[in-house]
């Protein structure tokens, strides 16, 4: 049964904490559950065109509007470095001792962001980065320089937010962790209107819209965690204790398997920009992808849903069934923008394609439709060895990732593939072949040694 039905058991022993919670679960209680996951992961693209709004409006215009992308570009790269801090909580932070430890390892996480982005603050080093790596001229890497100064207060309230977003996620409360997110985006439209009004525009407003709409959202994330925090039991549980260097460890490892992808992700641009017909492909690429990135990141939040339902072999193959559910449901929504009037509003009206765009557009489309559901279906893989505690499978499986794109996009470019279906096709192979690593290092993990038999002695 095992051998047909690969994702749906645990591999290895189930931790101390799996007791009592057996039998099937409803897929409307999974459904309560991941929605407002899903919805906050899909939301955060919003916040972008909303600053976007603001930064055109600047002495620069486009150029700050770019000065503004880049360096927000840059931003979301430094903050992959923290990115397993999230899921470090979701696996530790069950009891007041763990939560405890859970917040000194985010102190540390934050005091390591902050002087990285501080570094890279310096004029030589941010110079260097926008003008020199990003080859940037100067009338758009001059702003990216004082935009990037801009967000330091942003690397630091979106690691502060952790804590009480974990919170309200191990509590099951994602409803109330989507509501301070969507306080959020309501407060930067309305700002964003309001200097757009007044006619202040230009990358430092963008920032203070944007660290404006963070306050409101940490601040609403505390206070709707406060009740749980207060509640939270005072017993550790056998085997719940968890030092502050394993914590770490184990945020460290998950983190650099997220800015593996990020690289990843950046270099099959680069591949994509030396496939023939670049002009036409790369724009294609981007804005397909911009469309199904999205619902990909909402399919990743299965991870939340394994760790807070992982049970017996009933439940985990009820959550198993559930995420194929939700990232088949993801998948199909790119599709109905190939439906004539909806191409017609987005892709020319609104992103300023032709109509002539349509045939490559359909090719990516086609394709990248599967992301949601692939992602959904490794999300479950990859949420099963959060909660069994073994980060290195998933280093393994997305270090596997940067290789599979890279070399999987190195062969398509080598055999003249156009580039937006290169871009497509790496993506995929590579989520599916990450996926594939991290279950077969469950079941690595679980071998057990074979015995020596001993030599007989008369």
């Amino acid at each position: 049964m095992a051998d047909q039905e690969p994702f749906l058991e645990a591999s290895v022993p189930a931790a101390p904490s799996v007791v009592g919670r057996s039998g099937a679960v409803s897929y409307g209680t999974l459904a309560k559950f991941f929605i407002p996951l899903a919805l906050q992961a899909m939301s955060q693209s919003l916040t972008y065109p909303i600053l976007a709004m603001v930064a055109a409006r600047g002495a620069g215009r486009t150029m700050e509007l770019a000065a503004y992308a880049q360096s927000s570009n840059l931003l979301f790269m430094l903050y992959t470095l923290s990115s397993g801090i999230i899921t470090t909580g979701l696996v530790y932070a069950k009891t007041r001792g763990g939560y405890r430890t859970f917040l000194k390892a985010n102190y540390i996480v934050l005091a390591i962001i902050t002087v990285c982005h501080s570094v890279v603050c310096l004029p030589v080093i941010s110079r260097a980065i926008f003008r020199t790596l990003f080859g940037l001229p100067a009338e758009i890497g001059e702003p990216a320089v004082r935009a990037f100064r801009y967000m330091l207060p942003l690397s630091v309230l979106f690691i502060l937010r952790n804590p009480y977003q974990v919170m309200l996620f191990n509590v099951n409360r994602s409803d109330k962790a989507f509501l301070a997110t969507a306080a959020r985006i309501v407060t930067a439209a309305v700002l964003a209107l309001a200097f757009s009004h007044l006619k202040m525009g230009g990358v430092f407003y963008a920032a203070v819209v944007q660290f404006s709409a963070i306050v409101v959202e940490v601040l609403l994330s505390r206070q709707l965690a406060l009740k749980y925090l207060r509640s939270l039991q005072l017993s550790e549980g056998v085997g719940e204790r968890t030092s502050l260097g394993e914590m770490l460890r184990f945020s460290f490892i998950f983190s650099l398997g997220g800015f593996f992808i990020t690289l990843s992700t950046a270099l099959i641009g680069a591949f994509i920009a030396r496939a023939p017909d670049p002009a036409v492909t790369l724009p294609v690429y981007y804005v397909t992808r911009g469309l199904a990135n999205p619902l990909a990141f909402g399919a990743v939040r299965i991870t939340a849903v394994v760790i807070n339902f992982h049970g017996d072999r009933q439940r985990n193959r009820s959550v198993f069934g559930f995420a194929c559910v939700a990232g088949l449901v993801l998948s199909v929504v790119p599709l109905f923008f190939l439906t004539p009037w909806l191409f017609h509003g987005y892709y020319v009206v609104l992103q300023k394609f032709t109509a002539e765009s349509y045939r490559h557009i359909r090719q990516i489309t086609l394709i990248m439709a599967l992301l949601p559901l692939i992602n959904a279906v490794c999300s479950y893989v990859y949420g099963k060895a959060a909660y069994l505690k073994k980060p290195i499978a998933v280093l393994a499986g997305q270090s596997i990732f940067l290789g599979a794109a890279v070399s999987t996009a190195f062969i398509l470019l080598d055999l003249g593939v156009p580039g937006h279906i290169l871009g497509a096709c790496a993506t995929i192979f590579a989520t599916i072949v990450s996926g594939l690593v991290i279950q077969a290092s469950l079941g690595w993990d679980t071998r057990r040694s074979v015995p020596v038999p001993t030599e007989k002695t008369a």
